[in-house]
């Protein structure tokens, strides 16, 4: 984990280390919720370049008012192993959406569970899934919807874009198709 201030020109300073993750993974998610950073799922590689290990903890530091961050504890597990997922906040809930299982099918799942006073992650639940299974899509909030651009899905790159609603009570409404795809299919984002 590094860090860099920027300027009040958006030029950023050299980058600082800070407290690792208990574990080296990849393609796992991070959010911030007030001053806490959660970072979930994602993979550790082994030698040769296969993956191996796909991580299905969650983990939260806290940051400091300086920038820097305490050290790393888990506070949850996913509904199951997984990595290129997507991961927003919707209210005081963590909502996870598709990605890659330890067996190494694309989901197109979506759950979502609630954040504990303390910061622990509460039991998750299964809310309305993508119209497809998507992995390493990019998965963005935009006000009160979700969005999904792109990603993989069985081995096609996607140039799909879907948005369903963020409901009240931490649920995600309908996935809809928009009716404009991305200019070409895009993985990875």
């Amino acid at each position: 984990v590094y860090m860099a201030t920027l300027n009040s020109s958006g030029i950023n300073s050299n980058f600082v280390q800070l407290n690792s993750l208990p574990k080296k993974l990849s393609q796992g998610a991070a959010i911030i919720i007030a001053n806490k950073i959660y970072f979930a799922g994602g993979f550790t590689e082994v030698n040769g370049g296969g993956i191996s290990d796909i991580n299905d903890k969650i983990y939260v530091t806290t940051i400091n008012p300086d920038g820097t961050i305490g050290s790393w504890a888990q506070v949850g597990v996913l509904p199951k192993a997984l990595s290129g997922f997507g991961m927003v906040t919707n209210g005081n809930n963590l909502v996870v959406i598709g990605g890659r299982d330890a067996n190494g099918n694309d989901q197109s799942g979506t759950y979502t569970a609630p954040v504990n006073p303390d910061g622990s992650i509460d039991s998750w639940t299964a809310t309305n899934s993508l119209p497809q299974p998507i992995e390493r899509g990019s998965i963005l909030k935009v006000g009160s919807k979700v969005v999904s651009l792109g990603g993989l899905s069985n081995g096609t790159i996607l140039e799909k874009v879907y948005y369903a609603d963020l409901m009240n009570d931490g649920t995600i409404g309908s996935w809809q198709a928009s009716i404009h795809n991305l200019p070409q299919p895009l993985c990875c984002g």
